[in-house]
């Protein structure tokens, strides 16, 4: 107790006795404790040092004070906490102020309001527990307080929970669980037992037996998820519970609960804490279920329908039990080797609604890479599904190729590389990832080499016309001149990210979204070949190679003007100085050079970022795609943050994203001989006398591809399908022409390699963040029937939303994680009426916009019926006629 506090409290008592007189003993009577933690020294009281002295033993008191108890030069202040102080009674009386220090009494000066003597119990803990005690004590709303009212004061402050109300069922649950607070009480204040224990059986009758018998206590809460989870199977609790566990049945049945209570706890402490009833039902799985192998069984029994084919049968099992990891372990131990075996199932409309489901399961967020494993693979074979069999003759455009390619293929192969990356790829059979593998392959295989005839017939016709597909060398004349940046905005910015594929610019888009729109967006061809020193040259030349690259006959081809920033100078007919102009070709991004170009003051800032470029040339059989492309986006993160956190801000910029390629992995090389020419590879500089065969290349002249002229010999051949070149070392024979190697890289003619994003963006203007929305679908609600909602949540936004979780007032919580911008996802409300008649659904739906937790609230009218006919939703007439 604060010295100061005590002192006041004294002079206060002191001035308010009979004889009102301070003396220079105060006996201070401290039966409660409240100055337990006071150690031996001075106080100050009426201005005086009083010397503390905590009563120990008669010898020890004498010893203190006997030679100054008549000698008014020394004060002094003993602390008694014992209840009979007549030890003392030679120090009372005339020589000194006797005062009683009480809880009452402390708070009734430091108050000045009324309180009664039952708040005493609370004793030392008021020192701790002031603040809370009068907090508490304010609610009460009463001038007067009984010795009831004290003692709900104390629990309530002590607790934490309100005792000042009635309580809820669900409060007295979460009063004894996880935490026994009725335990720790009465413990530190006994005379609180009785006053809780009857205050909890009021509430709770069930619950009386768990207060005085440990072993029940313990065993309760398995003993009411397991009921409520085989309840919502559709099954009798008190007839399965023996086969699951009989240490629980023979504990519980002769308590004889009513099952309608327990279902009722159930439902209301998961509106009350979903994490706690999350967390009960995982112990109470590795308690009960996983403890022994035939409770195991006896669950699964329940829990397994028995359906007349293998998706129906997953389809019930993720319906009937949303609240046990024993389901999802099932359903992901087998379900995606189904897939892989059945792949028509990905087009089954049952599987994307066994996904939805279990989205909306209580542990799904503990097997995230499953799920994803799951949605991959449905991913995966729906779109081969939609192209297997290879191109078909309709393909004849670029146009179709595009179309194709960005929404079959992409999905398709990020898929497959998120398939083989994801860390449960260990629970799909090696079987049947070889089969992933094989289809995978195949599919890539007959589409590339389709495309690869349609660029060898149509590209040498493009390079001669005006009227062609956009190629890189066309991006200033149709890209960036179109939109005169220079003469309309005030900064000017071109990102050239070398060996960006389509399926990375979709993922990059997202990060560029929040702060830019999107003024336009086109896919473009790189040129043949698609090298950088061909492509990328182009785009700041707006020419085909031969107009902007000396390519001699032998050797490496050189700039025509010098270097990019001179070849962009020439192009746009601008002092090359009046181009802030960086080329970062290392594997780490130096971010203080990006700032230098973003803070530049010149008109037109140049930044190529070809960081990656080097990487994907290192990588090699132990690499995965799906790893290369997430350590491109790592690599080019903090670039984009950067520009994000300068450019966003500002007005008249415009910003011009290009790739000049994309790459290609390839599981196949060819043995080339040295004479063949320069080999790499995915192209090869033939020597003029050098035979290629045609069933795994394909030669074109270089006069015919705009890289040399008509007369010149030059000849580039490149590998089909997934095959890449490989130079044989000199002076050994190749015995085997075609090995399995991969091998990363760009060059050739895939779809991969020669179609690549271009994007020009803008500040965002208007950012505001637009309210979701939550509309009903449909309904089916039938008296003592499970009855199901579908719900449906729209995210108008240009970002998604991310963490959503939906809270319903008549059923368990919900997750669905993510909702992508601009779309829609559905949720499914399960519940069993009580009674006929009208039901108000309240929905709290939380999520997170950019970096905000935000929540929207929705309430629904539906109609309960007794009938089983499913009941349709009122139309706005018939909804007003109810409301009248």
């Amino acid at each position: 107790m604060d010295k100061s506090k005590l002192s006041s409290f004294i002079e206060e008592e002191v001035k308010n006795s009979q004889d009102n007189l301070p003396k220079h003993i105060v006996f201070l009577h401290d039966p409660y404790r409240l100055a337990e933690d006071l150690t031996e020294g001075s106080m100050e009281i009426f201005d005086k040092n009083y010397q503390i002295v905590k009563y120990v033993s008669d010898f020890h008191l004498r010893g203190k004070v006997e030679k100054y108890k008549d000698d008014k030069s020394r004060n002094f202040c003993i602390i008694s906490h014992k209840k009979d102080n007549s030890c003392v009674q030679d120090y009372n009386g005339w020589r000194s102020n006797s005062v009683l220090l009480t809880p009452q009494k402390l708070l009734e000066q430091n108050t000045g309001i009324q309180w009664c003597e039952s708040i005493n119990i609370i004793g030392s803990h008021l020192a701790q527990h002031e603040k809370e005690i009068v907090e508490w004590r304010k609610k009460v709303g009463k001038s007067s307080i009984l010795p009831s009212d004290a003692k709900a004061i104390v629990v309530s402050a002590l607790a934490n929970t309100n005792f000042i109300k009635e309580q809820a069922p669900q409060n007295v649950y979460l009063f004894l669980y996880p935490e026994n607070k009725h335990n720790r009480l009465t413990e530190s204040i006994p005379d609180l037992e009785d006053y809780i224990k009857e205050r909890l059986r009021h509430a709770l009758p069930f619950i009386t037996p768990m207060l005085d018998n440990k072993e029940l206590y313990q065993s309760f809460a398995d003993y009411l998820w397991l009921s409520y989870i085989i309840h919502k199977l559709g099954e009798d609790p008190y007839e399965c519970m023996r086969g699951i566990s009989s240490e629980l049945y023979d504990r519980f049945e002769k308590l004889k609960i009513r099952r309608e209570a327990l279902l009722d706890l159930a439902e209301s402490l998961q509106q009350a804490d979903p994490a706690m009833c999350k967390k009960q039902v995982s112990a109470m799985e590795e308690r009960v279920l996983n403890a022994r192998p035939g409770a195991r069984r006896q669950f699964l029994k329940l829990v397994e329908p028995q359906p007349h084919d293998p998706l129906a049968y997953y389809s019930q099992l993720v319906e009937r039990d949303r609240y046990t990891k024993v389901t999802l372990e099932t359903i992901f131990e087998s379900l995606p080797n189904y897939v892989v075996g059945n792949p028509n199932s990905a087009t089954d409309e049952r599987l994307p609604q066994i996904i939805k489901d279990l989205q909306m399961h209580w542990f799904i967020e503990n097997y995230q890479d499953h799920l994803q494993l799951l949605t991959n693979l449905q991913v995966f074979y729906r779109h081969q599904q939609q192209i297997e069999g290879g191109p078909s003759k309709e393909l004849s455009t670029h146009n179709q190729w595009i179309t194709i390619y960005t929404q079959q293929i992409v999905p398709f192969e990020s898929a497959y590389s998120n398939i083989e990356v994801n860390p449960q790829i260990r629970t799909i059979s090696p079987e049947n990832r070889g089969t992933i593998r094989k289809d995978y392959e195949a599919t890539i295989w007959d589409y590339n080499v389709a495309f690869q005839w349609f660029i060898t017939k149509n590209y040498p016709k493009w390079i001669k016309a005006w009227e062609r597909p956009l190629l890189t060398a066309d991006f200033l004349e149709k890209v960036f001149k179109p939109h005169d940046p220079l003469r309309k905005y005030r900064y000017t910015y071109i990102i050239v990210i070398d060996c960006m594929r389509v399926d990375v610019w979709n993922q990059l888009k997202r990060n560029l979204l929040e702060r830019f729109e999107v003024l336009d967006e086109k896919f473009l061809l790189s040129l043949v070949p698609s090298s950088t020193i061909f492509s990328r040259t182009s785009i700041f030349s707006g020419k085909l190679p031969k107009e902007s690259i000396i390519v001699p006959e032998r050797g490496a081809p050189r700039f025509r003007f010098g270097d990019e920033k001179r070849t962009l100078a020439q192009a746009l007919h601008i002092p090359p100085d009046n181009i802030e102009f960086i080329s970062q070709t290392e594997s780490v991004i130096k971010i203080d050079e990006i700032d230098q170009v973003l803070n530049s003051p010149k008109n037109l800032k140049v930044m190529v970022l070809d960081s990656v470029d080097n990487k994907i040339h290192r990588a090699g059989g132990d690499d995965r795609l799906g790893n290369l492309k997430q350590d491109f986006l790592d690599i080019y993160r903090t670039v984009i943050e950067s520009i994000l956190n300068q450019l966003g801000e500002r007005e008249d910029t415009i910003l011009f994203i290009i790739s000049d390629h994309g790459f290609v992995n390839t599981n196949k090389i060819v043995m080339l001989e040295q004479e063949k020419g320069f080999i790499h590879p995915r192209y090869a500089d033939l020597n003029p006398e050098s035979r290629m065969n045609q069933e795994w290349s394909t030669v074109i002249p270089a006069g015919e591809l705009g890289v040399t002229g008509n007369g010149s010999e030059k000849r580039y051949a490149f590998p089909l399908g997934n095959l890449s070149f490989k130079l044989a070392r000199v002076g050994t024979t190749i015995r085997t022409r075609v090995r399995d190697e991969v091998i990363y890289g760009h060059g050739g003619l895939t779809l991969q390699e020669m179609i690549v994003p271009c994007a020009v963006l803008i500040p965002r203007r208007e950012r505001t963040l637009k309210p979701i929305s939550i509309k009903l679908k449909n309904y089916e609600c039938t008296e003592e029937k499970e009855s199901n909602m579908v719900f449906e949540v729209t995210n108008p936004n240009y970002i998604s939303m991310s963490q959503v979780s939906i809270r319903c007032n008549i059923a368990p919580p919900l997750f669905l994680f993510t909702i992508d911008a601009n779309s829609s996802k559905e949720f499914k409300v399960g519940f069993i009426p009580k009674e006929e008649g009208d039901i108000e659904i309240e929905l709290l739906i939380n999520y997170k916009l950019r970096d905000t937790f935000k929540e929207s609230r929705h309430k629904e009218i539906v109609v309960v019926k007794k009938n089983p006919e499913i009941v349709r939703r009122y139309m706005d007439e018939e909804f007003d006629k109810l409301v009248k």
